[in-house]
């Protein structure tokens, strides 16, 4: 339970930390403070296109910069808290950039988890960036506030100690699942600036959300995180109806209905991301797409706010979360999954290192290099024998789904969709210098082929 517990809390601090610094600032009541709505509004488009951006252009390729991300945001973090006016609207715009890489950072390390680790990450790590706003508000003296902004962005410096080293798969982009996440947070935006603006004020706002947040690890755990997805836009719309149509009273319970939705929202979409085989990219554009989304909410509010007593803005709200619900993917089946799928699909598939090659051996590699826990070594080691998934349970004493566990979770602390691409990661780090920490007695081995014809042999 402790080496399952320790990934997810690790994942928590990780993804806590930016959001901590950005739900305090640029999003919150420090921001609003220093420069207003227009500061909100760069910071928002300086983020959400910056992490557009990088996963349009492969964004994996910033994970050899992570704790950079995160060294930044500390200079950046004073410099903002000690300016006002358009100074500081420049200075939110110039922290959006820079805010990319630690929270994709974050984001990445969520994507190494299996999903239900990684919906009780993502709800840890909402619940540390939220508790704040419970006492810290936007009527707070003005100093107080710059105070906390510093030593919020400060803390994120912790981040790249939590973090943990690792690939992340690139691949296409999902553009169904980046329309998805636009259409949903639109309303997000709209709601945030509407509904309940104490969300972000801080107070009594943020007590539903946070309430709602073990539920919703639960659901998307449980569920899948596309069915606790269109749960979570169906009680939304369910809440526009509530607003629009009910008295004051019920209007506001279903004002903050709507908000504690968003915790399902919230934690469902990141673990949804999450389940793409090219997460890398997915998490990158995904949250992208919702940052700008949230922007363009927020652009709308005075527009809607004009529509107030029509059906108009309502009406709005609810065809795009319709089509959102309607655009969202099924769960994509786990890495374990498909790799099993296509091994069936080709009995005579050979062992993925050859006979010479030492599995033990490599895979103490892999584990001190990617921290896989001892049983996820030994299935991924029977795995690269080139035995069977139901072989696997059987040598182990284990069962069939328990050994496709510790597949997923072995793959995706690599960065790779099998074990093929596993032996590769192996053979890409087996190198003179393992070889000679890790001696073996052995022969020459013909490595599997990648690509079309391109082999390698290597002395092990």
């Amino acid at each position: 339970m402790l080496g399952m517990g320790v990934p997810v809390v690790r994942a928590a601090i990780a993804l806590g930390l930016p959001f901590l610094w950005i739900l305090l600032v640029p999003l919150g009541p420090a921001g609003a403070a220093l420069a207003g709505t227009r500061g909100q509004l760069a910071f928002v488009l300086g983020h959400g296109g910056a992490l557009l951006l990088a996963g349009v252009a492969g964004g994996e390729r910033l994970g050899r910069w992570r704790a950079w991300g995160s060294l930044a945001i500390a200079p950046v973090a004073v410099a903002v808290s000690a300016l006002t006016g358009w100074p500081a609207v420049v200075g939110l715009a110039v922290a959006g950039v820079v805010a990319t890489v630690p929270v994709l950072a974050a984001a990445w390390d969520l994507g190494r988890l299996d999903r239900g680790q990684r919906a009780l990450g993502v709800a840890l790590g909402a619940a540390l960036a939220n508790l704040p706003l419970l006492v810290v508000s936007a009527e707070a003296d003005a100093q107080v506030l710059r105070l906390v902004g510093v030593r919020a962005g400060v803390a994120v410096l912790v981040q790249p100690r939590v973090l943990r080293v690792g690939p992340v798969p690139g691949g296409p982009v999902p553009w169904r699942l980046v329309a998805s996440v636009a259409c949903a947070y639109v309303v997000g935006g709209v709601t945030y600036a509407v509904a309940l603006p104490a969300l972000g004020g801080g107070g009594w706002g943020v007590l539903p959300y946070l309430g709602l947040l073990p539920p919703a690890a639960l659901a998307a755990g449980w569920l899948g995180a596309d069915r606790a997805v269109r749960l979570g836009l169906g009680i939304m719309g369910f809440g526009v109806l509530v607003l629009v149509l009910g008295a004051s009273v019920v209007g506001s319970a279903a004002g903050a209905g709507m908000v504690g939705a968003w915790a399902l929202l919230d934690v469902s979409w990141w673990t949804r991301l999450g389940e793409e085989p090219a997460w890398g990219r997915a998490y990158a554009v995904g949250l992208g797409a919702m940052v700008l989304a949230i922007g363009l909410g927020l652009l709308a509010t005075p527009a809607a706010a004009g529509f107030t007593g029509s059906a108009v803005a309502p009406l709005i709200a609810l065809v795009a979360l319709l089509l959102a619900a309607l655009a969202v993917p099924a769960d994509p089946p786990a890495l374990a999954v498909r790799e099993e799928e296509a091994l069936r699909a080709q009995p005579d598939w050979p062992a993925a290192l050859p006979p010479g090659a030492s599995g033990t051996r490599a895979t103490e590699l892999l584990r001190s290099r990617y921290s896989l826990s001892a049983r996820e070594a030994q299935v991924l080691e029977l795995a690269l024998k080139g035995l069977a998934n139901k072989e696997i349970a059987g040598e182990l004493g284990i069962s069939t789904g328990t050994v496709r566990t510790h597949l997923e979770r072995a793959y995706r602390k690599l960065g790779v969709s099998g074990r093929v691409e596993a032996a590769w990661r192996l053979l890409d780090h087996w190198d003179d210098t393992v070889t000679r920490h890790l001696p073996e007695a052995g022969g020459r081995a013909r490595a599997p082929t990648r690509g079309r014809a391109d082999e390698r042999t290597l002395d092990i």
